[in-house]
């Protein structure tokens, strides 16, 4: 079983968050709190792809057209990952399917 942000929704980002590149990285500020997030590569990469909404299959899809990285490792990763984001208040989820869909 995966611990972490739900696999069945699609994850938007947060409207209370500006970002911004700053060469390979993405720094994200949480407005309420002022709290500030740099992401790494591949963190980089997951909020590219959560600009507009992603599931985690395609989340994962992404990386690995971006990356040379073992989709069992992306599988155990990310929905942490994402659980993370969402619990600072970066993103939410929307559309979630239940897991009989």
């Amino acid at each position: 079983m995966l611990i972490g942000a739900p696999t069945g929704c699609r994850w938007v980002r947060s409207e209370d968050v500006v970002s911004a590149d700053l060469e390979n990285e993405v720094v994200v500020l949480e407005l309420a709190s002022g709290v500030y997030f740099g992401l790494d590569d591949a963190g980089t990469e997951i909020w590219r792809l959560l600009d507009g909404g992603a599931t985690v299959d395609e989340i994962i899809a992404g990386l690995l057209e971006v990356f040379d990285i073992d989709e069992d490792q992306l599988r155990r990763d990310i929905p942490p990952f994402l659980a993370e984001l969402n619990a600072g208040g970066l993103i939410r989820s929307t559309a979630c399917a239940s897991p009989a869909d």
